[in-house]
C-alpha cells in the first residue's frame, strides 16, 4: 500500500476514535510502527517537515488542549501502544507529546514502559529515538534540528532516573554536538539530579563538561554521588581536544545543525559557542543556589542575563538590579529567508 498523502490528510481529531484510524492508516502502509523520515525523506528534508512533522505536532497540541483527560489517555494508548502493547513510535509523535501534554509522561498511567523500551536502565543498547532522531534539513528556509533526548531532557514531568540515563549516554554518544545539546538540555531542569548539575557548573569555564567518550574507556567516575573526569585515562588528551573543538563549534559533524537552538530554548536563535548555551541553559534553571545565581550573575552575554531576569528563583536584590536594568536579547532569526530577515528583540 502507498504512503497516505498527508497533504490532504484530516488532521481535526475529535476524539480517540480519529486518533485510532490515523494509527490504523499509519500500520496499513508499514508493518511496524516506523519513523516517517524513511519514507518521507525521499524527496528531502522539507518533504518530512512539512507533510509530517508540523501537522503531526500540531494535531497533538490541538487535542491536548481540546480532549478531555480520559480521551487524552485514550488517544496516548492509541499513540505509543497501537497493537495493545508499547513499541516505539515516530519522532514527531513522541516530541510532541513531551512538549504540549500537560503532566506527560509522569502523570499518565503506563508511560514509563514506553520510556524503558527507548530508554533502557540497562543501557545495553539505544534506541532509534535515541540514535537517529536528529535530522538537519538542507535549506535554510526549513532547518530544524531535533533529538529525542534533549526535549525529554528539560522535561519537568520525568522521573529523574531517565535523566541520569541521558547523562550516562551521552558520555558514550559518537557526535559531542549531540551530547552537548542533551547537557545543555540537562542544565536547564531543576529536576535534574543535582550530582549532574554540578559537574557541568563545576566545569563551565573549561571543555571538560563536553567530553565524550564514544570508545566506552571510562572517562567518567562517580564517586559518592560526585561525577568526575578520570585524569590517569591517557586517552583524555585526545578527548579533551574534541571538546574543545565542540565548545567552539569547530568540530566538523553530520549532521549539521547542532546551532541551531530554537527546539532547546523556543525560538530561532543560531548559537555562537557552547558556553553561552551552557550559562543560558543554567538562567533558565529554577533549583540552582543563590551562590549559583551570583555567579552567573558576572556573566555578560545579553542571553545570559535576559533569562536570569526572567528566572522566578533569584533573589529579591538581583530582582530589583534587573527592574532598573531591563535587559533585552536581540537575534537574527534563522528559519527564515536571510535576506528579509529582521532582528527580533526579546525583553
Amino acid at each position: 500500500m502507498a504512503e497516505p498523502n498527508w497533504l490532504e490528510y484530516g488532521w481535526d481529531w475529535n476524539s480517540p476514535d480519529d486518533v485510532r484510524a490515523f494509527v490504523d492508516e499509519v500500520l496499513a502502509v508499514h508493518e511496524s510502527y516506523e519513523n516517517a523520515w524513511e519514507t518521507l525523506s525521499v524527496n528531502g528534508g522539507e518533504n518530512f517537515y512539512t507533510q509530517w512533522w508540523c501537522p503531526v505536532q500540531e494535531a497533538i497540541k490541538q487535542i491536548s488542549s481540546n480532549f478531555s483527560e480520559d480521551d487524552l489517555i485514550e488517544s496516548l494508548g492509541h499513540l505509543l501502544a497501537p497493537n495493545g502493547y508499547f513499541q516505539e513510535c515516530d519522532e514527531a509523535i513522541f516530541d510532541a507529546l513531551l512538549k504540549y501534554v500537560d503532566g506527560f509522561p509522569g502523570k499518565y498511567p503506563g508511560v514509563y514502559q514506553y520510556l524503558e523500551l527507548v530508554l533502557p536502565r540497562d543501557q545495553v543498547y539505544t534506541s532509534d529515538w535515541w540514535d537517529f532522531s536528529w535530522n538537519f534539513f538542507e535549506e535554510r528556509y526549513f532547518t530544524w534540528t531535533f533529538w529525542g533526548p534533549e526535549t525529554l531532557g528539560k522535561n519537568k514531568n520525568v522521573d529523574p532516573a531517565y535523566l541520569e540515563r541521558i547523562f550516562l549516554l551521552s558520555f558514550v554518544e559518537s557526535s559531542p554536538y549531540k551530547s552537548f545539546r542533551a547537557r545543555v538540555a540537562l542544565a536547564m531542569n531543576p529536576i535534574t539530579p543535582r550530582s549532574i548539575l554540578n559537574f557541568l557548573f563545576e566545569n563551565r569555564n573549561s571543555a571538560d563538561w563536553l567530553v565524550i567518550d564514544p570508545e566506552e574507556d571510562g572517562i567518567l567516575l562517580c564517586e559518592d554521588g560526585i561525577y568526575a573526569l578520570d585524569e590517569s585515562l591517557g586517552e583524555l588528551g585526545a578527548m579533551r581536544e574534541v571538546a574543545l573543538e565542540t565548545l567552539s563549534f569547530t568540530y566538523k559533524s553530520e549532521p549539521g545543525g547542532a546551532t541551531y537552538m530554537e527546539n532547546l530554548f523556543g525560538f530561532p536563535w543560531e548559537a555562537s559557542d557552547a558556553k553561552t548555551c551552557l550559562f543560558a541553559a543554567f538562567a533558565q534553571n529554577t533549583g540552582l543556589s543563590k551562590s549559583e545565581y551570583a555567579v552567573l550573575l558576572e556573566d555578560e552575554a545579553p542571553i545570559v542575563r535576559y533569562f536570569l531576569s526572567k528566572n522566578p528563583s533569584i533573589d529579591v536584590e538581583t530582582k530589583v538590579l534587573f527592574a532598573l536594568e531591563n535587559p533585552t536579547f536581540s537575534y537574527i532569526p534563522y528559519n527564515g529567508d536571510p535576506s528579509m530577515a529582521e532582528e527580533v528583540v526579546l525583553n
